[in-house]
């Protein structure tokens, strides 16, 4: 997985990773450890969006998934993401992005918190459980190494 990091920045959904595209909503954190497996998810990602490309929008959703591998690739990046960023995250409408965060808050994925100088802002950000639980998927992943051969 070596330059992994690099290619998986190069190929990440531009919605989370230009802070001018979100309007200055990905925001960067004091944290300087990206998790185990941050530039997978990312990765993941854009393999989604790829597909969408390829085969068209309307056939996949999974705006979930879609938010938990953002929001993990972002504290890879080191970034903090804005409530208001998971619609463009997830390319859903902005009422579907906010439901889905709060049922995954409602399991205990994800945390809210208030910026501490704009209290009308809010950022989102996976929980200990969720890092946990994203973290533990991308680790049996990748641990299953490449598909194997379509034995004919």
């Amino acid at each position: 997985m070596e330059g992994f990091d690099q290619r998986s920045r190069d190929l990440a959904p531009r919605e989370a990773m230009d802070d001018t595209s979100l309007g200055g909503a990905a925001v960067p954190s004091t944290k300087t450890e990206p998790p185990p497996g941050a530039e997978f998810a990312a990765w993941l990602l854009m393999a989604r969006r790829l597909r969408e490309d390829v085969l068209g929008r309307e056939l996949f959703s999974d705006p979930a998934w879609d938010i938990l591998l953002d929001i993990y690739a972002a504290e890879g990046r080191g970034e903090r993401i804005q409530i208001s960023s998971l619609a463009p995250m997830s390319n859903v409408p902005s009422s579907t992005a906010r439901r889905w965060a709060h049922k995954l808050e409602a399991l205990g994925l994800l945390e809210r918190d208030r910026d501490t100088r704009d209290q009308r802002l809010s950022y989102i950000r996976l929980s200990r459980y969720g890092h946990d639980r994203v973290m533990v998927f991308i680790e049996r992943l990748t641990a299953k190494g490449p598909p194997p051969p379509i034995i004919r």
